[in-house]
């Protein structure tokens, strides 16, 4: 009976153990998030120096790392700016490890000074002017002196602020267990990007991302 009494136990606490190892495995699966913050109220028109316009994303791993991709437009009554605070506000988002400024149209850009100011980014990827020294040609592209009068207005500003400023890098990158896979002015992306269908010729820097692994319980 003792025998008996025994192996049942052994059997149970391989039971429990099993059990218990599921659990933590589960409990330290990590986690993507990409959240939109929502627009500004201002946004009957299309003019990014007045209305509620652009783009904005943030993505996040485990709820504690995060990067930001553009900044929507620096409209008037600073909405895309509010928008910005108020998300990072409702998700706990005290700083993001970098931002990526995909180019330079102002419904893109418009607060990212405001954000290095701040102090609420730790590093800056960005587009490279310099591969376009006779400008971006298209509808809505850009001389090469505006692209750099941009560009310089940035990267002195993050030079200030002692944060590192550069071209967004090209290839797959790790961060903190996802794969960050950047498409920098890649030739491919910039033919789709500029198809027909976009309306537009311009060069971007492009960003994709993967699911992050999963870490194992000990």
């Amino acid at each position: 009976t003792r025998v008996r009494s025994s192996a049942a136990s052994d059997v149970y606490k391989r039971q429990v153990n099993s059990i218990k190892s599921k659990i933590d495995e589960l409990s330290s699966e990590k986690s993507l998030d990409i959240i939109y913050p929502m627009f500004g109220s201002n946004q009957n028109g299309d003019d990014a120096s007045v209305h509620d316009v652009g783009e904005c994303t943030f993505v996040g791993i485990d709820k504690k790392y995060w990067f930001m991709i553009d900044t929507f437009s620096k409209s008037s009554g600073d909405g895309g700016y509010s928008s910005i605070k108020r998300a990072m506000q409702e998700n706990r988002i005290t700083k993001f490890e970098f931002l990526l400024i995909t180019h330079w149209h102002k419904d893109h850009y418009g607060n990212a000074i405001r954000l290095i100011n701040e102090g609420l980014v730790g590093k800056v990827y960005v587009q490279d002017v310099t591969k376009y020294p006779s400008g971006i040609s298209g509808a809505y592209g850009m001389p090469y002196n505006a692209l750099k009068t941009t560009y310089d207005e940035h990267k002195n500003v993050a030079t200030a602020r002692n944060i590192p400023f550069s071209s967004a890098p090209t290839g797959e990158v790790d961060f903190h267990g996802a794969k960050l896979l950047f498409h920098n002015n890649d030739t491919t992306a910039i033919a789709k990007h500029n198809s027909t269908w976009v309306n537009e010729n311009y060069n971007l820097s492009l960003i994709h991302i993967s699911e992050p692994t999963r870490r194992r319980g000990i």
